[in-house]
């Protein structure tokens, strides 16, 4: 039998840990939220990235964009600073029925690799910004 001085022991360990990981970070965000459309039509399915890059503090911020719009609510938001920001497109068919798992082929990229792979888009994000709306109308 384990003693309960071992097991509250680590059940305060796992405790911090999962709390430290939590946007105990103590970075300032700003909610970021937008439409993302390529051609004029809503990206169906994809991802935004948003990668610090000059200096800027603070972890990559990844989303997923459905029906042409995103939000960095469930990410915590953005770390103020500038960003690019890659932009992946899907066919939401060809998305909601690609195989998953070690092995499988990658989702055919809808958008060209200046908005993903090759991209120079910046974003710069304000300290005191509360939330701001981002929008991407993306030409072929």
């Amino acid at each position: 039998m384990v003693p309960i001085r071992i097991v509250s022991l680590l059940g305060c360990s796992v405790l911090l840990v999962t709390l430290g990981c939590r946007g105990g970070d103590e970075i300032d965000r700003v909610m970021v939220s937008g439409n993302v459309s390529y051609n004029g039509q809503p990206v169906e399915k994809g991802q935004i990235r948003f990668i610090p890059t000059d200096g800027t503090q603070g972890p990559l911020t990844v989303d997923p964009i459905d029906d042409g719009y995103y939000t960095t609510e469930n990410t915590g938001g953005v770390p103020v600073g500038t960003h690019r920001v890659e932009i992946l497109g899907y066919d939401g068919e060809e998305y909601a029925n690609a195989p998953t798992g070690p092995g499988a082929p990658p989702v055919r990229q809808l958008l060209p690799k200046k908005y993903n792979k090759e991209s120079e888009l910046k974003v710069t994000l304000q300290s005191g910004q509360d939330e701001d709306n981002l929008d991407f109308d993306l030409a072929p």
